[in-house]
């Protein structure tokens, strides 16, 4: 069985085509999955100053930093959390695990290199390049322009994936819209 046969038969069956030594697919799903970690990480924590005994043993925490400025920092985030008010509070630990489900869908699926996976990776991305460009202007950190840069070489590595990968072109050989299995027995004349 020659490869393209065996890449459309891949391809018909719903199963991943083999792609050999695509390890930057691999690592862009792991930074997914590893993003959705820290969300999940994040929202627990969120969660957790709902109650007064963690909330005050974070403040204990913050009062017991060795620098100063350490402690104003600490001291600042834990005020502008706990100033939320709980409704807020329980929202955005909502919100961040809704938003690490779509990291977890996001990483799963490009570890099995499905085209879908690719495209929401993509979109939700690049939408977030704006109000990473914003942040930069209001203040420039190395940490930022990190991010950024990832985050555009991300889109860029998978735009150029989606348009040169043969079935990501429509009518073309191997393309999932010649022989899908779910696609509706076309007869003539009707």
């Amino acid at each position: 069985m020659n490869t393209d046969h065996a890449s459309a038969a891949a391809e018909n069956s719903g199963r991943a085509l083999p792609v050999k030594g695509d390890w930057t697919l691999k690592a862009i799903a792991a930074l997914k999955l590893l993003e959705a970690l820290v969300l999940c990480a994040t929202g627990v924590a969120a969660l957790e100053l709902l109650r007064p005994d963690i909330a005050q043993a974070v403040d204990d925490w913050a009062a017991l930093l060795p620098l100063a400025s350490e402690q104003h920092i600490a001291q600042h985030l834990l005020n502008s959390l706990t100033g939320l008010g709980p409704h807020r509070i329980r929202a955005l630990g909502i919100g961040v695990f809704a938003y690490a489900g779509l990291f977890v869908v996001e990483g799963i699926g490009l570890l099995r290199r499905k085209r879908w996976a690719e495209w929401i990776t993509v979109l939700t991305t690049a939408m977030l390049v704006p109000f990473e460009v914003w942040e930069l202007t209001v203040h420039t950190t190395l940490p930022k322009v990190g991010a950024l840069v990832i985050n555009l070489l991300v889109v860029w590595y998978l735009i150029h994936r989606i348009r040169s990968t043969p079935h990501a072109k429509a009518g073309g050989a191997g393309t999932r819209s010649q022989a899908s299995p779910y696609a509706t027995p076309q007869h003539p004349g009707r």
